[in-house]
């Protein structure tokens, strides 16, 4: 969901869990991943591409915003990294090309927390993040990496602009308020 939009239905996913929000360890150089072109052949399909090329279909959107807004098609050439690496090392590649395009965006995976379309909606409004869920119950380990190699450099951006512990405060403010309303009725 490279271009990810408020869910609507947000009761399908969940916010960043510890598991999904590691601090920046800088581990890795800010300098963008190599790309080059590849050309669609007969039968590729996003998810062929991205297996062929070691990322996410998010990640493949991120790189080639013009795959959020239509079909594939054969001789279409599309971004892939040159030299494939890690989901973790993806993740943050992407991360780092959204917060320069001025986006920001915390990737989520897991079950939903009944609270979540209030915590997402208040990132949005409040703050212009983007709350993007990746994956519901059913989590591969390279999502997991992809998803912290991400977060770590989003989340590294969220406190730098707003302060650290911006996205636990909200997170509980949402739960409280979620919890209050059935207290109040």
């Amino acid at each position: 969901m490279a271009g990810c939009a408020p869910d609507p239905q947000p009761h399908k996913h969940s916010p960043p869990s510890d598991a999904a929000r590691l601090p920046d360890t800088n581990a890795v150089s800010r300098a963008p991943l190599e790309t080059r072109d590849y050309v669609l052949a007969q039968r590729d399909t996003l998810a062929g591409i991205a297996r062929k090329f070691q990322i996410s279909v998010e990640d493949l959107k991120a790189i080639n915003p013009d795959l959020e807004t239509g079909p594939i098609h054969l001789g279409q050439q599309v971004r892939v990294y040159a030299h494939p690496q890690s989901p973790y090392l993806n993740g943050r590649a992407v991360a780092q090309m959204d917060v320069q395009r001025g986006r920001l965006r915390v990737r989520t995976y897991g079950l939903p927390a009944p609270w979540l379309s209030l915590y997402s909606s208040k990132l949005l409004r409040q703050y212009q993040i983007e709350l993007c869920p990746v994956a519901g119950d059913l989590v591969e380990p390279e999502l997991i990496e992809n998803v912290k190699g991400y977060n770590e450099i989003s989340e590294a951006e969220i406190d730098r602009r707003y302060g650290p512990g911006l996205l636990d405060r909200v997170a509980k403010e949402s739960e409280q308020a979620y919890l209050q309303s059935f207290t109040h009725h």
